[in-house]
């Protein structure tokens, strides 16, 4: 049960609020956001922590795509850099042969 149920229950409500004040001004702020908002319902905890399993998997999921792609991208710099050095040497090589 939550404590502030248990504070509105309490047949000595000073007292109760005395021993538990900080939880119990949590609890009003909250509320008060809330309602700020226009939030009606809140979400059931077993509800999030279900979705929160969710998308802890796809993040999980895609971090994996990214890595693998980021190493894609290394391999396709490291050959465009080989190709690089290899074709200026290639062409130099034919300008040469049209110059005999």
């Amino acid at each position: 049960m939550l404590i502030y149920d248990e504070y509105r229950k309490a047949k000595d409500k000073e007292t109760f609020k005395e021993n538990h004040y900080g939880e119990i001004i949590l609890h009003q702020n909250a509320k008060k956001y809330f309602d700020k908002l226009g939030v009606k319902k809140l979400a059931k905890i077993s509800d999030l922590q279900v979705e929160f399993k969710e998308l802890n998997a796809k993040k999980k999921a895609l971090y994996e795509q990214y890595y693998e792609l980021k190493d894609s991208v290394k391999q396709y710099q490291t050959v465009q850099r080989n190709l690089e050095q290899l074709l200026p040497q290639k062409q130099n090589k034919k300008s040469i042969g049209y110059d005999r």
